[in-house]
């Protein structure tokens, strides 16, 4: 999250003057004419009329109450390094009448009603309103009133002005301002120009840039047409004062909303645009911030009532208040019925309902992708955080829907979409948790989308062993439906199909630590085997087909063995390579009982005794490789996974780096490097993410994992001390490796002092979502110590060949070959194998006695071992395959 300091574009303060050099009691016109360095006196009610070029400069002006500037047809006023001030209650401002013409420069006003109100018709030839270097609106009812049928009838420019207005004078008191700038069109005639707040630059904070803060809505756009761009719209304030007659009748009554644009149902219907952000930038550079660090319920963006929308590369974001209650409500909100939309490259942070909503809309196009939408927290409480939201009342098929490339962190729900015809989910990286008692997380849920696609996602929740509350996608009456190459992680249920009328393709898809693979609730078998899913490898799931569809290769490596015993067949790493099982003997339906509702209990299972053990999918053609490599690969199958698995790479380059995210770049850097060559196929934007991990910290830490693995552990250490850290993920990693690193001896021996022992206990408790792996290492490290009588000692030697006093020991370490496990006694046990960012990589059962484990396929470096006996007890131990 973005927060910056309170700053000025200009110098704010408005310099008064007591001895006045003109004075003007009486309604007065003038013509031609220059103040400069004057002290002009306006009285109450007095209209100043400019007709001719009139010029202040460096000239102070007190605009006594109700007093008004009218600038008419051939008129022009130019304000230059000059104050316009109400010295008492408030003044009416200055009016534009059509073909006239101001110009704001370096200069201040305040105290109005309306600092400068234009209305132009469809004659307008001239009419023109600018403000520009340093210039200050504080105070003021309304900043800017535009009214236009479009943008083409009004000259307007505004860059490096800065409008705020916290509390406004008598008659309005303790009031904030209402808007910022107001801009007004037709509902009666059509045109697509569109105003233009701001130039053409990116935000950057400097002195170009407009700063609108402290009012009830920041931009509000009614019935028009809208382009902003270098903008920061910031802390904006709840209000109860919105017009409900004149200048318009305001719907979103309670203000505190960054830009809000509405056009009307009623006929003619005529769409209007908004466009925030002129095009999508580079890494780390964003068009618009819109924040708010003060008051409660923020909503960023809004548009409603055929708003057609293109949001790119805004930065979006409110603080936490105390009690960790988010200020932002909802980042971007898109609101009925007819609109077409492109939301992407948007960094949306910290909100507590939506990043993203969308209601009712029918007919148009969105696109919405490449978008960082991140909470600091997982929900609490009786937060339940949408990432995205596409929700229609009613089914729809006239509104197109891709939802692709995008990053959406922490939440409840990932992407929710509802009644919407042949919507495509791809290629979206989710993390999410349930919020309050009750609640259920998801990755995705759709709700009766006929023709959706959900493909090559990656969605990850925080428990795999919790209550059945954590499911990664959860299909509901989408008939045709096709999930393909999607990648679980750690959650309850993998994917969960539901209602009674369902049918399509679930092929290629990786389920990892989630305790059940696929779920079918309330399906009718008999009306159900259209939808052709497959067996997962290790029989989580179940084949149902009618002889349509084609074969599935689903993949499942479930948290615990007990699942993996109650389903059919192996599901050991080294076994599993893209292979399916076909329990079908004569199109019955035959399937594992642990996982399946009691409506799909008949007919009878088929005994799983006379299928074999694995089918190896000769029939159709292999998936693709997907999240899962091997060296095996041909570079160019090699080349298009990493397109597809690190799809909105570019969108990342100079994001925020989570725990998450850094074990991505991590793992990206291993895999470009497993092929010779492959880095100079990369596309740009794969290229300049590449780029980026060399420039960082992780080729180094990379290095120093190799050198452990040869047993150079000198050259290791070496290393380590040269780096410095960039991140909570770097210092907690750093430290683990430095505690091992100065301790261990050239024979893989290491003493761990009382300080070392606090600091990783310390490090063992933090939270590895925020931390990293270097939180599982430390971890590891002190369940892998030697108890001599079961208590800490202040030095207390360690070998890495065995585990605690417990029956269990375990060698050679480091490993080339073969790892022997022995296991004293009677007792049996399960062997699971992680690397260091906590992965499952590989699951055995151990027996009684001397166990030997093939490793010969496993990669060098660091791992951790965890043998679990039959008694209950854990015990962990780090290894070194060389």
């Amino acid at each position: 999250m973005l927060l910056l300091n309170y700053t000025a574009n200009a110098q704010c303060s408005i310099i008064t003057c007591s001895t006045p050099t003109y004075s003007f009691s009486m309604a007065t016109t003038l013509g031609t004419s220059t103040f400069t360095g004057d002290c002009i006196v306006v009285s109450a009610g007095v209209v100043l009329t400019i007709a001719g070029n009139v010029n202040f400069s460096g000239t102070q002006v007190q605009m006594g109450t109700g007093s008004e500037i009218r600038i008419v047809a051939g008129g022009s006023l130019t304000i230059t390094a000059s104050d316009l001030y109400a010295p008492g209650d408030m003044w009416k401002g200055i009016e534009v009448e059509e073909d006239g013409a101001v110009t704001v420069s370096n200069s201040r006003i305040n105290g109005a009603y309306v600092v400068i109100e234009c209305h132009a018709t469809v004659s307008s030839t001239s009419t023109a309103v600018t403000l520009t270097n340093n210039s200050c609106l504080l105070n003021n009812e309304i900043g800017v009133l535009l009214e236009a049928p479009n943008a083409g009838y009004i000259s307007f420019l505004m860059e490096d002005t800065e409008i705020g207005a916290a509390s406004l004078k008598n008659p309005l008191s303790g009031e904030p301002g209402d808007y910022g700038v107001l801009l007004i069109g037709s509902n009666v005639i059509s045109g697509l120009a569109s105003f233009q707040i701001g130039n053409t630059s990116p935000y950057t904070g400097s002195t170009t840039s407009n700063y609108i803060h402290d009012v009830a809505i920041g931009i509000r756009c009614y019935y028009a047409n809208a382009r902003v761009q270098n903008c920061r719209i910031s802390n904006t304030l709840n209000s109860i004062y919105l017009p409900t007659a004149t200048p318009i009748i305001e719907t979103f009554t309670s203000g505190n909303i960054g830009i809000l644009a509405t056009s009307d149902n009623s006929s003619p219907n005529l769409e209007r645009n908004l466009q925030v952000g002129l095009s999508v930038t580079g890494a780390g550079v964003y068009n618009n911030l819109i924040d708010n660090v003060v008051t409660d319920d923020f909503d960023g963006i809004i548009a409603a009532s055929q708003v057609n929308t293109i949001i790119l590369s805004n930065n979006i974001n409110g603080g936490i208040l105390s009690g960790g209650n988010y200020i932002l409500r909802r980042g971007i909100q898109l609101l009925f019925p007819k609109s077409s939309h492109t939301v992407s490259n948007n960094w949306i942070s910290d909100f507590d309902a939506f990043g993203i909503r969308m209601v009712d809309i029918t007919t148009g196009t969105t696109e919405i992708e490449n978008n960082m939408i991140t909470r600091s927290n997982f929900p609490s409480g009786g937060e339940s955080p949408y990432g995205i939201s596409v929700n229609n009342a009613t089914p729809t098929s006239s509104h197109a829907v891709t939802i692709e490339g995008n990053t959406i962190e922490k939440v409840q729900t990932g992407i929710f979409l509802r009644n919407h015809s042949n919507a495509d989910i791809q290629a979206n990286n989710m993390t999410y948790s349930k919020g309050g008692p009750g609640g259920t997380g998801h990755g995705a849920l759709a709700e009766n989308n006929s023709g959706l696609y959900i493909g090559d996602n990656y969605l990850e929740s925080d428990c795999s062993t919790c209550s059945v509350n954590r499911i990664g996608m959860q299909v509901t009456d989408c008939p045709g439906v096709d999930i393909h190459g999607n990648y679980l992680y750690n959650t309850t249920v993998g994917t969960m199909i539901s209602a009674s009328a369902v049918n399509g393709n679930m092929n290629c898809n990786e389920f990892h630590d989630c305790r059940v693979g696929v779920g079918l609730d309330d399906i009718d078998v008999s009306v159900f085997g259209g939808f052709d899913f497959g067996v997962l490898e290790g029989g989580s799931t179940y084949y149902i087909n009618n002889g349509t569809g084609i074969a599935s290769d689903n993949s499942w490596y479930p948290t615990t063995t007990a699942n993996r015993e109650r389903h059919f067949g192996s599901t050991d790493v080294p076994d599993l390579n893209w292979r399916y099982r076909d329990l079908l003997s004569d199109l019955s339906t035959s399937a594992p009982e642990y996982d399946i509702p009691t409506g799909l209990t008949v007919p009878p299972l088929t005994d799983p005794a006379q299928f074999s053990a694995v089918l190896t999918n000769t029939t159709d053609p292999e998936c693709g490789y997907l999240f899962r490599m091997s060296d095996l690969l041909p570079i160019e199958d090699a080349l298009e996974y990493m397109e597809q698995a690190y799809a909105n790479a570019g969108s990342m380059v100079d994001a925020p780096i989570t725990a998450s995210e850094y074990y991505r770049r991590w793992q990206f850097w291993q895999e470009v490097n497993s092929w010779e060559g492959l880095d100079a196929l990369l596309s740009d934007d794969l290229t300049a993410y590449l780029n980026s991990i060399a420039a960082s910290n992780i080729p180094i830490f990379q290095e120093i994992q190799d050198s452990i693995a040869r047993s150079n552990y000198v050259y290791a250490n070496a290393l380590n001390s040269s780096i410095t850290a960039e991140s909570p993920v770097e210092e907690f990693l750093q430290t683990a490796y430095s505690i091992y690193l100065n301790q261990v001896n050239e024979s893989g021996r290491f003493k761990l002092t009382a300080e070392d022992k606090s600091t990783l206990l310390a490090m063992a408790q933090s939270d590895p979502n925020e931390y990293g792996m270097g939180v599982h290492v430390a971890a590891a490290m002190l369940d892998t110590i030697f108890y001599n009588d079961y208590v800490l000692e202040e030095d207390i030697e360690f070998e890495t060949r065995k585990f605690a006093a417990s029956g269990i020991s375990m060698f050679p370490n480091p490993v080339t070959s073969n790892l022997q496990v022995d296991l004293a006694g009677t007792n049996n046990g399960i062997l699971t194998l992680y690397n260091i960012s906590g992965g499952v990589m590989y699951t055995s059962s151990l027996e009684s006695g001397v166990n030997n484990i093939d490793f010969t396929w496993l990669s060098e470096g660091m791992y951790l071992i965890k043998v679990r006996l039959d008694s209950g007890r854990d015990k962990q131990q780090l290894i070194i395959k060389n």
